[in-house]
């Protein structure tokens, strides 16, 4: 199999991680900007139907009840409609902005982080299970790890699980099959397969 091209110099944040002996087969970032899900489908109308109630009962506050308390309670409910229907989508655009994958021949590894950095590293070597789902031709997720109670990227039709740890991931990236393919050579080069 052919090496993937990389067209530019690691980032920092991905140089600091590597060991001496390692070496950089690719790097990437997941896919920027704003990024649609299955599941929007379903969560951008119920995303307008709460703030439209909410906006309605913001109108009507004063003559329900003429306290403030009322009217606080209606903009706090406004406040996470709004996160509902725009925020998220600036704050997950914003998390992939800030986040890269590299590969080198023993391990995968994830920097990312909003307010602190966060690193993931994965073994290849004792990687129980490999997963990939292409979005389009080029562009998929890859998830090193089982996919139960994973219901995010690769399933891609139903929010994710809130509190559950999902399994690590090069979410979002550009030839996606192919550095799925350059991680199961990496796999059978470790274990002595040809």
């Amino acid at each position: 199999m052919q090496s993937l091209p990389m067209t530019s110099q690691a980032p920092d944040e991905i140089r600091e991680q590597l060991d001496a002996d390692e070496s950089l087969l690719w790097h990437a970032r997941p896919r920027q900007g704003l990024v649609l899900r299955a599941w929007d489908a379903w969560f951008i109308p119920f995303s307008l139907l709460w703030c439209g109630i909410t906006l309605r009962n913001l109108n009507m506050a004063p003559i329900i009840a003429h306290s403030g308390p009322a009217r606080l309670h209606t903009l706090f409910f406004m406040g996470i409609g709004l996160y509902l229907l725009v925020g998220r989508f600036v704050l997950d655009a914003w998390r992939r902005s800030r986040t890269v994958y590299a590969l080198t021949q023993q391990r995968a590894i994830i920097v990312s982080g909003i307010a602190a950095r966060s690193v993931r590293s994965v073994s290849l070597r004792n990687l129980p299970e490999l997963n990939l789902s292409l979005r389009s031709a080029d562009v998929g997720t890859i998830v090193f790890g089982p996919l139960e109670n994973d219901l995010y990227a690769v399933r891609d039709g139903a929010m994710p699980a809130m509190g559950i740890p999902l399994s690590p991931r090069f979410e979002l990236i550009g030839n996606a099959k192919a550095v799925y393919e350059l991680i199961r050579q990496e796999q059978r080069r470790q274990l002595g397969q040809p």
